[in-house]
C-alpha cells in the first residue's frame, strides 16, 4: 500500500466514512507495520482527535480476529463518532486496538510463544550435603562435583553467610594458578526436545575483604555424546563442544550483598551432555579476601511451538 492511499484510508476511517472493505485492508496495513502505527497516531494527534475525545474508553468488550491471522484481541468501544462500527462478515479486519495513557495504538500482532522451564537436576545445587575438599578429577564423572580444593561452610568472617540454606563452598586460591575451578556433568539428553531449546545457569558469588573487587566466572559446554561416549574418545573430548558460553562475573568491592551471575545458552536438539565449570579467579594487584559460591541452578527454557499460519 502506498503511503498516499494508507492516507486516504486513514482520513475515511477517522471521519467514520470508510467502506468495509478498505476497512479490511486498512486494518491489515496497521497490524502488519509498526510505522504505520505511529503514522496513524501522529495524524489523529493532527486532527485533534485523541485532545477532543481522548483515549478509546471503557464501555464494552468485544474480541475479534484478524483475517488470516489465528491471534486475537479486546477492544473497547467509546461513546460518539469516534466508536467502532459494527461489521458485516464481508469486513471481518476491523481495526482492533486502544490508545495507552502513552498515545500508542495497540496493534494485533503474532501470537507470543509460551516458554515452559525445566529444571535440570543438579547435585547438591546450595553445597548443603557435600563433602569437601572436593575429588580432584580429571574425567567426565557425573553425578557429583569435582575440581579444586574447596571447604563447605556454614560462615566465613564477618559479613559471608550462606545466600540460601545452611551452607556456601569456599573457593580456594592456588599458588599453581590464578583460579580455583569446580565442575558437574549433566546427561540432558531425555530432556531435549526435537527443536532444541535454551538453558540458563545462574549461581551466587560473595567476596569477603576489605576493598576487594573479585572476578568469577561460569561456562556451558554442549557435546552431542553422552558423557561415557565422551571419556572414550580418542581424541581430547572437551574440545569439541557443539554449543559453547562463558561469561564473567565482577563482584564490587566492599560489596556486602550476594551477586547473582547468570548466562543463557542455545543448546541443538542433539545434545546429550552438559559441563558446567564455575571459577573463582585470584585478581593480581588485590588482596587477599575469601570467595564464595552458593544457590547453583540450571533449567531448560523450552518454547512452545505455535501451529504454522493458515
Amino acid at each position: 500500500m502506498t503511503d498516499e492511499e494508507f492516507q486516504t484510508l486513514a482520513n475515511l476511517y477517522l471521519e467514520n466514512a470508510i467502506e468495509p472493505t478498505d476497512l479490511e485492508r486498512f486494518s491489515q496495513e496497521l497490524s502488519a507495520s509498526a510505522d504505520r502505527v505511529r503514522e496513524f497516531n501522529d495524524l489523529r494527534l493532527l486532527t485533534g482527535l485523541i485532545h477532543e475525545h481522548g483515549p478509546l474508553r471503557d464501555d464494552a468488550e468485544n474480541v475479534v480476529e484478524f483475517p488470516g491471522n489465528q491471534s486475537t484481541t479486546s477492544f473497547r468501544s467509546a461513546p460518539g463518532w469516534l466508536s467502532w462500527r459494527p461489521l458485516t462478515s464481508a469486513a471481518a479486519g476491523i481495526i482492533a486496538g486502544i490508545l495507552t495513557t502513552t498515545i500508542v495504538l495497540a496493534y494485533t500482532g503474532p501470537k507470543i510463544p509460551e516458554v515452559s522451564r525445566i529444571e535440570i537436576p543438579l547435585v547438591d545445587p546450595g553445597f548443603e550435603q557435600l563433602a569437601t575438599p572436593l575429588a580432584k578429577s580429571d574425567s567426565l564423572a557425573t553425578g557429583l562435583w569435582t575440581g579444586d580444593p574447596t571447604l563447605v561452610v556454614t560462615s566465613g568472617g564477618a559479613s559471608a553467610k550462606p545466600r540460601e540454606g545452611r551452607a556456601m563452598l569456599q573457593m580456594l586460591s592456588l599458588e599453581s594458578r590464578r583460579f580455583c575451578n569446580i565442575q558437574q556433568v549433566v546427561n540432558v539428553g531425555h530432556l531435549i526436545p526435537p527443536n532444541g531449546c535454551a538453558m540458563e545457569l545462574s549461581a551466587a558469588f560473595f567476596c569477603d575483604g576489605p576493598a576487594r573487587k573479585s572476578r568469577f566466572r561460569m561456562r556451558v559446554r554442549a557435546f552431542a555424546e553422552r558423557a561415557d561416549e565422551l571419556e572414550a574418545s580418542a581424541e581430547n573430548p572437551m574440545e569439541f563442544p557443539i554449543a559453547d558460553l562463558r561469561r564473567g562475573i565482577r563482584v564490587p568491592p566492599e560489596s556486602t550483598q550476594w551477586t547473582t551471575g547468570k548466562l543463557e545458552l542455545d543448546l541443538p536438539p542433539d545434545t546429550q551432555t552438559l559441563v558446567i565449570n564455575i571459577n573463582a579467579i585470584d585478581l593480581p594487584g588485590t588482596s587477599s579476601a575469601d570467595q564464595y559460591l552458593d544457590d547453583v541452578k540450571a533449567a531448560l527454557l523450552v518454547t512452545e511451538r505455535l501451529p504454522a499460519s493458515e
